[in-house]
């Protein structure tokens, strides 16, 4: 008896870890066909990678402050599911300055456009 009571927890933690693996499978497929998406088009940024921000950045006309954003960690996860990034912190991230007022208002118009459902 106790060695069939162990044979079928090993059995059922197998599962378990099949089912996981598996669910990890799809998560990834989802989010890739979602990032697959959206690359041209300026939707669903909670998917985006840190180059398809700094792409959006490229495209809002701001070019010349994009390449500040290299290796800084800035992603759609952050535009979108961080209340204190906004667009002052975006701004500030990118290195504009604080007396250019507007590109800030510019940068803040650009990141409600993207219209972030989860703030």
């Amino acid at each position: 008896p106790y060695c069939c009571n162990r044979t079928v927890v090993t059995v059922l933690y197998y599962n378990c870890i099949l089912t996981v693996q598996y669910v990890c499978v799809v998560c990834v497929q989802v989010l890739e066909t979602r990032r697959a998406q959206c690359e041209h088009q300026d939707q669903d940024p909670v998917v985006w990678t840190c180059h398809r921000v700094i792409k959006w950045i490229r495209d809002i006309d701001l070019k010349e402050y994009a390449d500040s954003l290299h290796g800084r960690g800035v992603h759609g996860a952050v535009l979108a599911l961080d209340p204190s990034f906004d667009a002052d912190a975006m701004a500030k991230a990118l290195g504009i300055p604080s007396h250019k007022h507007m590109l800030h208002r510019h940068m803040y118009e650009e990141m409600k456009a993207l219209s972030i459902p989860a703030r």
